[in-house]
């Protein structure tokens, strides 16, 4: 299929997907529209913010026949991939190799990383790879609250690595889009502003200041870490709407098996394993569309969504061309997201 059709039947499914998501169709008549791989779930950190220190599933990376066969079957559908999980996709000796492919089927391909290993030589690889998004993670303008978070990295060692990046952008004539995030926690609130004034006049896309993620509450000790006012938006929704994101992407798990939500850190509920079976089946299994029929009907008891707080705020409406479905639809395009 020629390039100008291919991205013309991915802008039609992502449209699919509109219709599907605000009819409440439980059988989605679109396919996935965005794709989180997780080419590796080792971590060199133990953030108290993730609940990777917790998770039972083997550390392991992704079989590189098993990703170029996700890759075969999404290109189709999909205009941008995330290439990180439950894991630093620096640990991946193969993320380069698996970017490059990404842009030799047309998909973009973003990470987020912790840039506590972004040395000189893993950025120039990535920058020449062809990587489109990066966001690096900084969460602190102090020394005492960026390690009291990211434990056992080092602030000037990451502070370094992120303007080392960032220098080499400028000398590659790169058009990587860069986001340098921090996260809103009761640590981080007092430097904000700090943290913007910082970064300011560094070539940096977007400075992102990130609601807390408590990760549907499913770990003790997590939600503690802030308050509610820093909490993701849904937190302030009256009436919980189905989730959008179970019409437009899933979870590919470093072993191949499929969840609906990267909060599903511990595989609780598993859609599928594409190690024998298609992207297809699983989008429009019989277990995924008992999920998306429960949640039209207002249950989230399955034991992952019970008390998420991470849904994005956007509740259906059969007005497919509303300002706000428009403006979710561009934002989509532009930044391979699914909120």
């Amino acid at each position: 299929m020629k390039q100008p059709l291919l991205e013309a039947k991915k802008i039609y499914n992502l449209f699919l997907g509109f219709i599907a998501y605000n009819y409440k169709i439980k059988k989605s008549i679109n396919s996935h529209t965005t794709l989180l791989i997780e080419t590796t779930n080792n971590c060199n950190l133990k953030c108290a913010i993730c609940p990777r220190r917790v998770m039972k599933r083997a550390v392991n990376n992704m079989d590189h026949n098993l990703f170029k066969k996700i890759i075969a079957e999404t290109k189709p559908y999909t205009r941008f991939i995330w290439l990180h999980g439950m894991g630093e996709p620096l640990m991946d000796p193969l993320l380069e190799q698996r970017i490059v492919h990404c842009k030799k089927n047309n998909i973009k391909a973003g990470i987020s990383t912790n840039a506590a290993l972004l040395t000189k030589k893993r950025s120039e690889a990535l920058i020449k790879a062809g990587l489109d998004r990066i966001i690096l993670c900084l969460d602190g303008v102090k020394k005492e609250t960026y390690e009291k978070i990211r434990v056992n990295a080092e602030f000037e060692k990451t502070v370094a690595n992120i303007k080392n990046f960032l220098e080499l952008k400028k000398t590659l004539k790169s058009d990587i889009y860069v986001m340098l995030q921090i996260i809103y926690t009761d640590e981080t609130k007092k430097e904000i502003s700090k943290f913007k004034e910082t970064w300011n006049d560094y070539p940096i896309n977007e400075i992102v200041i990130k609601k807390f993620n408590t990760w549907g509450d499913q770990t003790e000790g997590i939600k503690e870490l802030s308050k509610p006012e820093l909490y993701y938006p849904a937190s302030n929704i009256k009436k919980r709407p189905a989730c959008y994101y179970l019409w437009h992407s899933f979870v590919i798990l470093s072993d191949g098996r499929v969840v609906p939500c990267c909060r599903d850190y511990d595989a609780k509920i598993v859609l599928g394993d594409l190690n024998n079976q298609s992207l297809e089946e699983i989008w429009n299994s019989k277990i995924l569309k008992k999920i998306r029929e429960d949640q039209i009907n207002g249950k989230f008891n399955n034991g992952l969504c019970n008390n998420c707080l991470e849904y994005p705020p956007i509740k259906p409406t059969k007005l497919i061309l509303s300002i706000n479905n428009i403006k979710r639809g561009i934002r989509h395009l532009k930044r391979g997201s699914v909120g």
